[in-house]
């Protein structure tokens, strides 16, 4: 993450301005404060080439603009830059690109970055990169953080640690994360293993099964969300999970509607610090519109049993079964 940072630094810092880059300590005197500001695309506005120097209150870029601050309001329809800090509001409609966010909140059609300080909020169509994120950030396809004390919501988050909530298809928490493999049997799925990817508070699963008692193996592929609720330090924890199966008839993948809904309550002892033992029950739903050739019978053949069941063009069959295992 550290090199994803110091790369985007470099490429918007030499694409967008040449300005250096001054310390406010060192050179205070000189660094001017102006109530507001307009450009068209930096240095043609009324900052002129001492942008790289002005702190701004209210900035207006009618393409792009940088400036060595932001306090209250900045807006450029195609990018912003701060060579040191923003604090307020930061709306881009491409780029938004900060040093330090004091507390600032950042919009953006593409990309957000504040490369150091505390960020409350990011919104962004496709990236946000933050050093510490202490409210939400939200994008569209990927999440990069350092520390994490909120929630992130996109289809990848990554973070270095993260006492919130990473929301998304693929979270990655390199320091006290959720990486987690489990090797299990159930009454659905003679074998299958799952992978868990999170924080304990909420985490993704990808699993996979294969059911071997029948004529042709029933195969199931399929993708959930779990928590794990841990009993202090006693080793014991609960996790309830919930799954959803695509899987097959006859050997192969059909067309038509043929999943399998798993509602998962284990309980879980640590052994070893990368190894648990797990079990427990499992509430299952078969729907199905797959028409058995020999029997003429709508439904999965998945089921091993039925509590209720019933028999429409779509077929919905659901048991109570287990499931249990090792995790590393």
């Amino acid at each position: 993450m550290k090199k994803m940072n110091k790369i985007l630094m470099v490429v918007f810092g030499t694409m967008l301005t040449a300005a250096p880059v001054y310390s406010e300590e060192t050179h205070s005197e000189e660094i001017k404060e102006r109530n507001f500001q307009l450009s068209l695309l930096s240095p043609l506005g009324t900052n002129g080439i001492s942008s790289g120097q002005t702190i701004n209150k209210v900035s207006i870029n009618l393409v792009g603009g940088h400036s060595y601050a932001s306090k209250n309001f900045e807006f450029g329809s195609v990018y912003n830059v701060n060579l040191n800090h923003t604090s307020g509001f930061q709306f881009a409609g491409v780029v938004n690109y900060t040093n330090e966010s004091r507390n600032a909140a950042q919009f953006a059609g593409v990309t957000n970055i504040s490369k150091g300080g505390k960020t409350p909020f990011q919104f962004a169509g496709v990236l946000n990169v933050a050093d510490n994120v202490s409210g939400l950030q939200f994008s569209g396809l990927v999440n990069v953080a350092k520390e994490v004390r909120g929630v992130q919501f996109g289809i990848v988050n990554c973070s270095d640690t993260c006492s919130g909530v990473p929301i998304g298809l693929f979270n990655i928490v390199r320091h006290g994360g959720k990486q987690e493999l489990e090797v299990g049997v159930s009454d659905a799925f003679n074998t299958y293993a799952s992978f868990k990817l999170g924080v304990d508070r909420l985490y993704t699963i990808f699993s996979a099964g294969v059911n071997f008692l029948h004529s042709k193996p029933i195969y199931g592929v399929g993708m959930g969300f779990g928590t794990d609720i841990g009993w202090k330090e006693t080793g014991w924890a609960n996790q309830i999970e919930a799954v959803g199966y695509y899987i097959t008839e006859d050997g192969k993948f059909r067309s038509g509607t043929n999943v399998l809904a798993q509602l998962r309550f284990t309980f879980s002892k640590q052994i070893q610090p990368h190894f648990k033992v797990f079990a427990g029950p499992t509430f299952n739903l078969t729907v199905s519109d797959y028409i058995n050739p020999e029997t003429g019978v709508t439904g999965s053949s998945l089921k091993p049993y039925s509590i209720f069941h019933t028999n429409e063009k779509t077929a919905v069959n659901g048991w109570i079964g287990f499931a249990a295992g090792v995790r590393f």
